[in-house]
């Protein structure tokens, strides 16, 4: 019963400081990103696959991250399916995916700005120029590190692998793309994160 409490604690902690964090930075398509990612991981973990086929759309939609879902998918269920249904879903995904892009990209296509911006230069001023919350950044960043490791062996194996394919790509493109404290850049690992740490 206390370690449920524990986890139940540490839930609404978690969901807290993401909610606060994301006050000053949110965007209409943070929320349902949350939950895209919340939701495909209930979906790997009971294969529910065609329930995730049905998902993957509109979370592409939603935001161009969803392709880590894909990668996800790749690693995940590479020896858990049968190369015929884990090639068909694979391959479902990449056309999902590009056809949503691509399109997007054509109707869009007016619309001033870039695809992408190289934020690295911008963000170490922006570091230099704050240290106290670049300090706070990091020292954040590391104690959810630290819990991820101490909590690393209980987590499910889904968890594990999901943070492994999240948090590096996530981490270098928020340091590179990203703006230096938009930590709402890392709102696809908040489930994974959540479900380590009540492990």
């Amino acid at each position: 019963m206390r370690n449920d409490l524990r986890a139940e604690m540490f839930v609404i902690v978690m969901m807290a400081a993401a909610v606060s964090l994301s006050m000053f930075q949110r965007k209409v398509y943070d929320l349902p990103t949350a939950l895209f990612f919340t939701l495909t991981l209930a979906f790997f973990q009971r294969r529910q696959l065609r329930a995730y086929a049905l998902l993957f759309p509109l979370a592409t939609l939603n935001r161009e991250t969803s392709i880590l879902l894909t990668l996800l998918f790749a690693v995940y269920f590479f020896r858990r399916l049968d190369r015929r249904a884990y090639l068909l879903h694979l391959v479902y995904q990449l056309v999902i995916y590009g056809t949503i892009t691509i399109a997007l990209r054509v109707i869009f296509a007016d619309l001033p700005g870039q695809s992408v911006y190289f934020q690295l230069p911008t963000n170490l001023q922006l570091y230099r120029r704050a240290p106290i919350g670049a300090t706070v950044l990091f020292l954040s960043m590391l104690a959810i590190l630290a819990l991820v490791w101490i909590k690393w062996r209980r987590a499910p194996q889904l968890a594990r692998t999901a943070f492994l394919v999240f948090a590096p790509l996530l981490t270098l493109f928020f340091f590179l793309v990203g703006w230096g404290f938009e930590v709402r850049f890392f709102l696809e690992l908040l489930p994974v994160v959540m479900i380590v740490g009540v492990s």
